[in-house]
């Protein structure tokens, strides 16, 4: 009776150990087709991301065109601001000089009338005393404008460089987050490899 006890232990043994490997090698399987699905869904996600690196490298690219380009405008319009104004000064320096002259002149003739002018003065040297002193202010108020003008084109050309400038750093604060975006999906591809 042992003896058959002892065969029937070792069938059941041997029963439960068959069985118990084929639920290891079922959980295996399952184990195994799980870590294909995860290794499919990362090959998915690498190569969207591959994608999407490319679009930003292309992105950034375009960007950093885009910065030449302007900066490159930039400059020209410096310079011809620059140009503009240098001419715009000698012009105004050259008109202030001749105005300075004829007010020289003017005041010098004033001078005269004045000195020869007496009380019984006719009114035709007092009328010419009058034209000259509407031509001196007439003189002063041009030569205002000029400057006021000067001024005005200076401001300009200041708002100008300052609006290009903030253009720049706009421009290469894009630079920057593309640059940072572009760091997360290499550390992304690097993280999925």
């Amino acid at each position: 009776m042992r003896s058959i006890t002892f065969l029937q232990i070792s069938g059941l043994s041997a029963i439960i150990n068959f069985s118990a490997s084929k639920s290891r090698w079922e959980k295996a399987e399952k184990e195994l087709s799980a870590l294909k699905q995860q290794i499919e869904a990362a090959t998915k996600k690498n190569s969207g991301l591959e994608d999407r690196v490319s679009h930003l490298d292309a992105a950034l690219k375009e960007c950093v065109r885009q910065l030449r380009q302007s900066r490159e405008e930039q400059e020209k319009s410096k310079r011809r601001i620059n140009e503009a104004v240098t001419k715009k000064t000698c012009e105004w320096e050259a008109t202030k000089s001749e105005l300075e002259a004829q007010l020289i002149e003017l005041q010098a003739r004033l001078q005269t009338a004045k000195s020869d002018a007496t009380v019984s003065a006719d009114s035709e040297l007092w009328q010419k005393l009058n034209a000259v002193e509407k031509e001196n202010l007439s003189l002063k108020r041009e030569s205002f404008l000029e400057l006021r003008e000067i001024q005005v084109r200076i401001l300009e050309r200041d708002l100008s460089t300052q609006a290009a400038e903030t253009a720049s750093k706009l421009q290469l604060e894009s630079i920057k987050k593309l640059a940072k975006l572009e760091a997360e999906c290499r550390k992304l591809k690097a993280n999925g490899s």
